[in-house]
């Protein structure tokens, strides 16, 4: 499941971490894989080393969260994923999420926002209809904060696309370029449907890339098509 190092979500990579954990981990039960909690970490400068260290100094083995999200939008792997996490009492069962920042004065960034939709559809389509709840809708606290969009919507990446495309660039043109520019314009990278992958379209297909933190290089290929949601035909 989440067993193999460089897991891809539609935003990017999820980016593999080393931790050295107190004692051992206890598996948790496959049910609370279902159920997600999502949190804050109440400071706008934290690590997922920072937060490691904190959780150890707590008295817990390690980081708590399973995945930490932080204002760039670059998803960390934290506790493995297999392990009962240290973040929620009474749902430790639960896949913990937390987002770097102090949402009771201010709101996460559009790159966080749009990485955590992207981790909730990659984990929707492993384990199936998720239970989304913030950290304040189980346990007493603030937490994710007044300044927390909610609920999040991942509709529109749960109507992720099945057919193949091929490799696009630069001179190319025709209805894969068309489909190209309509999934571009939707995300935000503004751009003219024409069906011509010209210097605007490799522009825009530049600017998705460097937001999604892959290779920037103007060529739609695997990796640029599935942070799209779609496939590869090669």
């Amino acid at each position: 499941m989440f067993s193999q190092k460089g897991d891809t979500i539609m935003h990017g990579v999820i980016k593999e971490m080393t931790y050295r954990f107190r004692k051992p981990l206890a598996p948790r039960l496959k049910s609370g894989m279902r159920h997600v909690v999502i949190h804050h970490t109440a400071d706008g400068n934290a690590s997922p080393e920072a937060i490691h260290r904190w959780h150890i100094a707590r008295g817990w083995s390690g980081i708590g969260y399973h995945f930490v999200i932080d204002k760039d939008g670059v998803v960390y792997r934290g506790r493995p994923y297999w392990a009962r996490g240290a973040h929620c009492d009474g749902s430790n069962n639960a896949t913990g999420v937390v987002l770097v920042g102090d949402f009771t004065t201010t709101s996460p960034t559009d790159k966080q926002v749009m990485a955590l939709r992207s981790l909730l559809f990659f984990l929707t389509a492993k384990e199936g209809s998720l239970t989304i709840k913030r950290h304040c809708d189980l346990n007493p606290t603030s937490c994710p904060g007044r300044y927390f969009p909610w609920p999040i919507n991942i509709s529109s990446d749960e109507n992720i696309h099945k057919q193949r495309m091929p490799l696009l660039k630069r001179g190319m043109s025709g209805r894969a370029v068309s489909v190209l520019q309509t999934e571009l314009n939707e995300r935000g990278f503004r751009v003219d449907v024409d069906g011509k992958f010209g210097a605007q379209t490799e522009a825009a297909v530049k600017r998705f890339q460097k937001k999604c933190n892959m290779r920037v290089d103007g060529v739609v290929g695997r990796k640029t098509w599935a942070a799209l949601g779609y496939g590869f035909s090669g």
